[in-house]
């Protein structure tokens, strides 16, 4: 805008001396359309600011294993005599998978079954007593070996009577007497044996019986489990992925036969830090990314140890249900938050943006008395740490105002525009792992070479 002197305006027709004056006193066009009020014209989502903490999210890496893992063997030394599954098959609980030969274990349970059979039936004449006719035979023969005393007695008394007379030497005395004393004596056996035989057996001789037919049936047993053990099960629902012998191969006790995996139920084992293991909560729930599938599992245990070479804690995390479709051996990923929470202000991610000096900057609404109106202010801030699409900074915003979210590149400090509310920001974001909620999307707070902060990005790419 030019400046008109007293000589221009004298020269100047009177028309043109009002134009001048006018001119002057209004300024150019552009200043008087500025000194009118503008309408806003854009209208932009805006949320409130407000304080909470939110730690770094890192991802660990660990392998999915099976929940339970076996070599199956046999307990006895034998040759097997089939198998019935092969590798990749997949077996129910209790299935027979090998068997060993059985012959000599066959025979051996006859022979003692029939043993077995021997001793129960002593047992029970010995529990029932003696017969009338076994009573009557034993009865006679002490009469028959009484009858001999007698008859003993008198060829004694008859020689001796003899020998005195000296008819007879003195030997034949001598006999006489030995044959009275056998018979006596053949008398006392007798009449004991009568005398048990109507009495019946002791307490203590049915007790040893007894005891001999228990172990007699104990052996039995014995016999009928190895022969159980013949059969090697399978012992729960499981897949078989090692075949170590065929048929035909002798082996001996404990020698791994095949290695099943249960089906349906594995685990993923992680490494993590003991600050971040420590905070954890058996049965919280864990989101896992196997691949590019995503599967809710269930933290199971923390190992109450740090791995001396890695110095992390190993952490079992449950996956349960034929849904998971994973296999032992796949790697597994889970995040977690890291101990140190940190404290400022939480926004949408969206709301940031490179100020031209390189720093992070977001812009906010100044509202006055208007409410739904206002004006862009630019706010540089800090950026702490992200979450997802939440990021924690610090600065110059204050907490509770109304950050612009949406639209950011068409606004400008200073410039008029109308504000909608959106949803509040999380005080606590979800901590479930997702494909950018990891460490390697976190804010870069560094700057690069040229002295400006790097932009977003992920590492590796």
């Amino acid at each position: 805008m030019g400046f008109i002197t007293l000589f221009d305006l004298n020269a100047l027709s009177a028309e043109l001396r009002i134009t001048a004056f006018l001119f002057y006193i209004c300024g150019s066009p552009q200043l008087a359309s500025a000194n009118s009020p503008e309408k806003p014209t854009l209208t932009v989502e805006t949320i409130l600011a407000r304080e909470g903490q939110s730690g770094q999210l890192s991802v660990y890496t660990g392998t999915i294993q099976p929940a339970r893992q076996t070599a199956l063997a046999s307990e006895l030394i034998g040759r097997i005599d089939s198998i019935h599954v092969d590798l990749g098959d997949r077996v129910p609980a209790g299935m027979v998978v090998c068997q060993l030969d059985r012959s000599r274990l066959e025979a051996e349970r006859k022979r003692i079954a029939a043993e077995l059979l021997s001793a129960q039936a002593k047992l029970r004449e010995m529990i029932s007593g003696s017969r009338t006719e076994q009573i009557a035979a034993s009865r006679a023969r002490l009469n028959e070996r009484e009858a001999a005393v007698r008859l003993a007695k008198k060829n004694f008394h008859r020689r001796e009577q003899l020998r005195t007379e000296g008819l007879i030497a003195g030997e034949v005395v001598d006999v006489a007497r030995a044959s009275l004393e056998q018979a006596s004596a053949a008398v006392r056996a007798a009449r004991e044996q009568l005398s048990e035989i109507e009495h019946g057996p002791r307490e203590e001789q049915i007790a040893a019986q007894q005891a001999k037919t228990d172990a007699i049936e104990a052996s039995l047993a014995v016999v009928e489990i190895d022969l159980e053990h013949t059969q090697i099960r399978c012992p729960y629902d499981a897949s078989i992925v090692e075949r170590q012998v065929d048929e035909g191969a002798v082996v001996a006790p404990g020698q791994p036969l095949l290695t099943i995996v249960e089906v349906d139920r594995h685990e993923a084992h992680l490494g993590v830090p003991h600050d971040i293991a420590k905070n954890l909560r058996i049965g919280q729930s864990v989101q896992l990314k196997v691949g590019s599938r995503k599967i809710e599992a269930t933290l199971a245990a923390v190992l109450q140890r740090v791995d001396p070479q890695t110095r992390l804690r190993d952490c079992i995390i449950k996956i349960e249900g034929p849904g998971s479709s994973v296999v032992p051996g796949e790697l597994a990923q889970a995040s977690f938050r890291s101990a140190t929470a940190t404290e400022g202000l939480l926004i949408p991610q969206a709301s940031l943006k490179r100020a031209p000096d390189g720093k992070w900057e977001c812009f906010v609404v100044r509202t006055g008395n208007a409410s739904e109106t206002g004006t862009i202010v630019s706010r540089n801030v800090e950026v702490l740490s992200t979450n997802g699409a939440t990021v924690t900074v610090r600065g110059e915003l204050r907490n509770g105002e109304h950050v612009v979210a949406s639209s950011i590149h068409r606004v400008m400090p200073g410039m008029q525009v109308r504000i909608r509310r959106g949803d509040q920001v999380p005080a606590q974001p979800d901590v479930r792992p997702r494909d950018d909620q990891t460490q390697s999307r976190t804010l870069p707070p560094d700057r690069g070479r040229d002295g400006a902060r790097a932009p977003l990005h992920r590492r590796g790419t």
